[in-house]
């Protein structure tokens, strides 16, 4: 943002990791669309596991700055690397497990994040953080709810938030969001990474998609979830059935979950971490089951 208060292009420079005596350089990020609230939920949640390390901010020669942490790929990006262009179920798990602590995080200060998908999930790059998921991009977060714990009261008509592929049908709608919002687009997200894709990939215009989107509520997510397990399909049903105003129970979404990881725990190997072995295994076992039927 200008002195003048405009909105400009953002600009990100990273500086890419160096050895200098045994220290890794951090990763820099200069911003011309560094908004306050996007500095303050960064601020306001530093020590929660899976926000970026912020180390620090400022402004020269009328351009606003941050430094934040080096992070991995993206999770759009490392499924792309797969050779299904989908992840095993147990790796899906964990990450939605760690996507529904870092919401927890998000919330609990009074935000929304309003932008979840792959492309604003990453991993550590150290030996303590490779495993641990990190949720980026704050420059749609809002506040929901004030510091003394009133919620704000719903707009009726603020237009679209988000991205189409993984927007809630109410960002559709242009209804003002809540937490369950973030959780229907995190299992957007979900049907991408274990089955390659979601049934709107293709369509270009808004209405297609959120027609499409509605298409799989009505049959009870059967079609999106019949190759993977009840489960995904209980979560859908979960984070669908909410109102914006409603306190989710996360714990409960993150047991239900429990099911696909395969007693591996969030710091045991991902499929990146082993060639994507259990991806093969999965794509054989699923191939010998619908060959029979």
């Amino acid at each position: 943002m200008d002195n003048r208060g405009e909105e400009l292009k953002g600009v990100a420079i990273k500086t890419e990791p160096k050895m200098r005596k045994g220290k890794v350089a951090k990763r820099m990020i200069l911003e011309q669309k560094v908004l306050l609230s996007f500095k303050e939920v960064l601020l306001r949640l530093q020590g929660r596991a899976h926000v970026p390390l912020l180390w620090g901010s400022g402004s020269t020669n009328k351009v606003n700055y941050i430094i934040m942490q080096l992070l991995s790929q993206n999770v759009n990006d490392i499924r792309k690397q797969s050779p299904f262009k989908r992840f095993s179920r147990s790796t899906m798990a964990r990450i939605v497990i760690q996507g529904i602590a870092g919401l927890r995080d998000i919330h609990q200060i009074g935000y929304i994040h309003r932008d979840i998908k792959p492309h604003n999930l990453c991993f550590g790059l150290s030996k303590v953080s490779k495993h641990r998921l990190v949720i980026v991009d704050y420059g749609l977060a809002r506040r929901f709810r004030y510091p003394n714990g009133r919620v704000r009261p719903l707009r009726r008509d603020c237009g679209f938030r988000g991205t189409k592929l993984y927007a809630s049908l109410r960002a559709h709608e242009g209804k003002d969001l809540g937490p369950s919002d973030d959780l229907v687009s995190l299992f957007y997200a979900a049907i991408e990474m274990v089955l390659g894709y979601v049934p709107w990939k293709e369509a270009r215009k808004s209405k297609e998609v959120k027609a499409l989107k509605e298409a799989i509520q009505e049959d009870d997510f059967q079609s999106v979830t019949e190759k993977v397990g009840e489960g995904l399909r209980e979560f859908g049903r979960a984070v669908h059935s909410m109102d914006a105003n409603d306190e989710p129970n996360y714990i409960a979404l993150q047991n239900i979950m429990l099911d696909f990881t395969n007693h591996r725990q969030l710091s045991d190997p991902y499929d990146w971490d082993n060639d994507f072995e259990e991806v093969f295994r999965e794509n054989d076992i699923n191939q010998m089951i619908f060959k029979n039927e």
